[in-house]
């Protein structure tokens, strides 16, 4: 086996994880001063994500909401609007937020209380007694909380179309999520998640073939050692390795001070299906650091696989992640896969690759200005056993690679403005892709009481010139938790392989209502209008949450 090396390449690569490791010291504080509270995702929109919390006293626009990982807190939410018993936001660069997830807003203790607890008294022993009844409340709270919570959802997306039968369908789409936390107070957890997806036409294929349609991510039983170990069975998807997807196998993590590391054995999901497949032989590990600093937080994760099919090496990476917050206003991401492995001709080789760098830095210095800016460059990822009969196909591929800014201005309390551009290229474009766009937001209008947005998009590539113009507005009717949208928009889009335009008028509305008992409903519908051709979509969802 021959093992060769660019040593410049070699350098820059391991200055990665070297750079990451060596912050990890400059902070190790923990917070103090702050109250932990705990709200749940509920709804996603286009713009906003909702949290719902037991109530949002002292949460206020402009505070950051963490998402909660495992044992882990990471900032991916600025509240934008407040509500007695939720609050809506907008997403971190570089962060994924799911229904359900787990949010952490962290409330300054009062002044009051503060006072409370740090200044001298004279009446020691009664001091000592309201401690104990603050302490049996805290107990009392935690024990009532639901340790369970899980989603069951109908979802149903038409389409109707003027150009014919042919170009007319429905799918149907039922999602089931279920997880427990110490089941029965025991150091057992549960965690589950699927769908059941289809559309109508192919409803002959899916009865004889169910993985067509029924997808398995996650169903996984952990048991929880002791507060330093953990272990879990089953079909896992592991946040703090995402990349790598759901694993069928055996996963443990160990923390030890501000350290954690964690080994893994198992097969990946089958590619055709996401069935169970041994075959799909993989195993890796991963070590991460976090360091603390009052509010602020830095984490570093180094992980290394090796992906098998019929027990001969597929791929095999190593995978670096690194987010920090330490300077105020700010959130930092970066994440890097590199590729260990080749195999050209049957001869196998040790080679680097870069497969794919992201970067992202989020700053926003104060309520009336934010920035966000990002790089991204990969290239597709080759799995030299799964694809091998077409492998040399794949050698073509270049590093894709580009750039995004955003900036984000707040006038007023109710204005918004919104800038956006991206760079994108390769090497064999004839011209690289770019797009820019802006936004023009205003909440509740006088007398109407109203939310309007005016947006512009222009896109320009090798093979498209083109724009899209829209205005949105919306309305949320508080009593009754009720929330309604419409948008028209016009799309203009020049090909360079022939002289016709597309040119498309749409329209679009949608409502969610939420009924007791955390049942929620939603509709929308979409027409689509060109000069000869019409489509309709409509979407229809229905959700129970527990």
């Amino acid at each position: 086996m021959v093992f060769y090396i660019n040593k410049y390449l070699l350098i820059r690569l391991l200055a990665i994880p070297v750079i990451f490791f060596l912050c990890n010291n400059i902070y190790s504080q923990q917070n103090s001063g702050f109250e932990i509270r705990t709200g749940k995702v509920t709804y996603i929109s286009s713009q906003h994500v909702y949290v719902q919390f037991d109530n949002t006293e002292s949460i206020n626009t402009g505070d950051t909401l963490y998402i909660v990982k495992g044992s882990n807190e990471i900032p991916s939410l600025i509240v934008k609007y407040i509500s007695s018993r939720s609050c809506a936001g907008e997403v971190l660069p570089g962060n994924e937020i799911k229904l359900n997830d787990k949010l952490n807003a962290h409330i300054k203790i009062s002044k009051q209380l503060e006072t409370l607890v740090t200044t001298e008294s004279e009446d020691t022993e009664k001091l000592k007694n309201t401690a104990l009844v603050l302490q049996k409340q805290v107990v009392k709270t935690k024990s009532n909380k639901k340790n369970y919570y899980g989603r069951i959802s109908l979802q149903s997306y038409s389409n109707l179309s003027n150009m014919g039968s042919q170009y007319n369908f429905q799918r149907w789409r039922y999602t089931f999520s279920f997880g427990a936390d110490s089941i029965s107070g025991s150091p057992f957890s549960f965690s589950s998640y699927l769908y059941f997806a289809y559309n109508t036409r192919d409803w002959g294929d899916v009865k004889t073939n169910l993985g067509k349609a029924l997808k398995l991510y996650d169903l996984s039983l952990s048991y929880k050692l002791n507060n330093n170990n953990k272990i879990w069975f089953g079909r896992h998807l592991n946040y703090k390795i995402s990349n790598v997807g759901s694993i069928d196998g055996v996963q443990y993590e160990h923390a030890f001070g501000n350290y954690y590391l964690g080994g893994i054995v198992g097969s990946h999901p089958d590619f055709a299906d996401y069935g169970y497949n041994f075959k799909m032989f993989e195993y890796g590990g991963y070590v991460g650091r976090i360091d603390s600093f009052a509010a602020s937080q830095m984490e570093n994760t180094v992980a290394f696989f090796n992906q098998t099919n019929n027990f001969q090496t597929d791929r095999r990476y190593a995978y670096l992640q690194h987010t920090n917050n330490i300077i105020p206003g700010t959130n930092f991401f970066a994440s890097t896969e590199i590729d260990l492995y080749k195999k050209i001709s049957g001869t196998a080789t040790n080679d680097i690759t870069l497969t794919s760098l992201y970067t992202s830095l989020y700053i926003r210095p104060s309520r009336l200005v934010s920035l966000s800016l990002s790089y991204d460059a990969r290239r597709n990822v080759v799995y030299y056993e799964t694809y091998k009969s077409y492998i040399d196909s794949l050698f073509t591929n270049e590093m894709r690679q580009g750039y995004r800014v955003s900036l984000y201005l707040r006038p007023g309390n109710k204005m918004s403005i919104s800038l956006n551009g991206g760079y994108r290229f390769q090497k064999t474009d004839i011209k690289p892709s770019r797009n820019f766009g802006a936004n023009f937001y205003y909440s509740r209008i006088p007398f109407l009481d109203i939310n309007a947005g005016v947006n512009y998009t222009r896109l320009i590539s090798s093979y498209t010139d083109g724009s899209i113009a829209g205005i949105r507005f919306s309305k949320y009717i508080n009593s009754l938790d009720l929330n309604l949208s419409a948008d028209i928009r016009r799309i203009e889009y020049k090909f360079s392989y022939n002289s016709n335009k597309l040119i498309q008028n749409s329209i679009s509305a949608d409502a969610s209502f939420r009924f007791p008992l955390d049942f929620y409903f939603g509709i929308s519908y979409e027409g689509v209008f060109e000069k000869q051709n019409s489509y309709g979509r409509f979407f229809i969802d229905l959700t129970k949450r527990f």
